[in-house]
């Protein structure tokens, strides 16, 4: 049987005090529960909005009607067990297709926009964490729809579109580019920014003869002894971590992303 950790008790203690408030979302008002204490804690965005003179912190109530359920679900699990899905099913449900592996990396993407939109950087960390091992550990292909939608809604700063570039320079096969799978038809959607970044890496790779991607390299790692200290920590070993989103994987549990 599992023991909880009793500093996070008593924080969930604590947050009990101050109550939960109410936030709905997506475009039919789904209601969600959660101790405003939370919120406070890992969100700046509701810190403001609920301690402002606004409506939101007069009646309790956040509306976030242009935010998917799912999104908020897996930001809301985390909150309280600062944990990521383990499985491909906590992000595309129960009823995945063939293409599992395209729409996997849209919901991963969509929850990192909503961390870097809410303003915490804790969840924003999982993140990143999660869909570096992903592309980079895992050696996954990014797909255009999950690279269309990065570039349009993370910052030009974040190193997940860096990681994006690299992934695609490294494993993309024209092959795989098919009418079946949509991706020959996105090809003129992709932003004009990852097509010149891809340019200027390719030529970097050439002229160094690179072929092995570094996960620490999209840590944004401000020292050498902090980048050490992480290989030693967490990126060791093989990669095994991810395996449940790689393409061929079985569901499997995974801690990555869980800091």
């Amino acid at each position: 049987m599992a023991i909880l950790d009793s500093t996070k008790m008593r924080r969930f203690g604590a947050a009990a005090r101050d109550g939960v408030i109410a936030v709905e979302v997506g475009s039919e008002r789904v209601k969600y529960y959660v101790h405003k204490a939370l919120l406070e804690e890992h969100s700046e965005y509701f810190k403001r909005a609920l301690n402002g003179p606004w409506k939101e912190a007069e009646e309790k109530v956040v509306c976030l009607d242009d935010v998917e359920c799912r999104t908020f679900e897996v930001f809301v699990d985390w909150l309280y067990t600062r944990k990521l899905p383990a499985k491909r099913t906590g992000w595309v449900g129960e009823e995945y297709d063939s293409e599992w592996y395209i729409t996997l990396q849209i919901p991963m993407m969509k929850a990192c926009a909503f961390a870097n939109r809410m303003l915490s950087p804790d969840f924003l960390h999982a993140m990143e964490h999660r869909l570096i091992d992903h592309f980079i550990a895992s050696g996954n292909v990014p797909f255009y729809e999950a690279i269309i939608f990065a570039f349009e809604n993370l910052p030009p700063t974040s190193l997940i579109l860096k990681a994006l570039v690299d992934a695609h320079c490294r494993s993309f096969d024209e092959a795989e580019d098919t009418e079946e799978n949509g991706e020959l038809e996105l090809r003129s959607q992709l932003p004009n920014t990852f097509l010149v970044d891809v340019m200027l890496r390719y030529v970097k790779l050439k002229s160094r003869k690179q072929t092995l991607l570094d996960r620490c390299d999209y840590h944004g790692h401000v020292s050498e002894d902090e980048k050490q200290e992480c290989q030693n920590n967490h990126c060791t070993g093989s990669d095994s971590e991810d395996s449940e989103d790689s393409d061929e994987g079985e569901d499997s549990e995974d801690d990555c992303g869980s800091e």
